[in-house]
């Protein structure tokens, strides 16, 4: 194989020179030279690495009864038993996709009825309680939609709840800005049915009319 390689490059060094006048092979040429040992070992690697993960699977989201912290107090999951609840985990800091996922949330929940709307609620979870204060959410989530709450608590009891919905978020340090740090999350929607079990949980940007649609296909009016 070494000899092999050995042979390649003499003729493309040699087709360089008749063509060219020069000792210089073209880049191109240069570029199709095989690897060394060492470098395709490595590749091959790292191919291993990220087909294993892959292959990992985080834990089925599984949701269930969860009790944090609003501005009027605490709030449960159960407060809603007999509603659709929309829950997505987000902060109030952040640039974007928050306020496109809610933006859509609300979008939604004006697409309903005044029959059906009654029977609906948004839940905004904060991830950053280290600068979401409760009324700083009520305020933030408010503006969005009077259906849509934002509740928060100690990092323990949101790490929980996220664990249980599918979430996933890091805190991500910004030395350059004036916010400190960001986070890093998921971007998903949560759809949990009028008897507080988790039904669906929709990616990033679904449109609202799929959110409608789901509302509506939930059982047990």
């Amino acid at each position: 194989m070494k000899h092999g390689g050995n042979f390649i490059f003499y003729f493309i060094f040699l087709l360089a020179f008749v063509y060219t006048g020069s000792a210089i092979a073209p880049a191109s040429a240069i570029e199709q030279i095989p690897s060394t040992k060492g470098e395709v070992k490595k590749e091959k690697s790292e191919k291993k690495t990220r087909r294993k993960r892959k292959r990992t699977k985080r834990p089925k989201p599984t949701g269930g009864e969860f009790t944090l912290q609003s501005a009027d107090g605490s709030v449960s999951l159960s407060d809603f038993r007999g509603k659709v609840v929309l829950i997505y985990f987000g902060y109030t800091m952040c640039p974007d996709v928050c306020p496109v996922s809610l933006d859509i949330m609300a979008e939604a929940f004006g697409g309903l009825n005044e029959s059906e709307l009654k029977g609906v609620q948004g839940i905004f979870i904060s991830l950053d309680p280290g600068r979401d204060t409760t009324q700083r959410l009520k305020e933030y989530a408010a503006y969005f939609h009077p259906n849509i709450i934002g509740l928060v608590d100690k990092k323990e009891a949101i790490d929980d709840v996220c664990q249980r919905y599918g979430c996933v978020y890091k805190l991500v340090d910004m030395p350059n800005s004036s916010i400190g740090y960001g986070v890093l999350h998921s971007s998903r929607t949560a759809v949990v049915g009028r008897d507080g079990k988790l039904i669906t949980i929709y990616n990033h940007e679904t449109p609202a009319k799929t959110l409608i649609d789901a509302i509506r296909g939930v059982p047990g009016k």
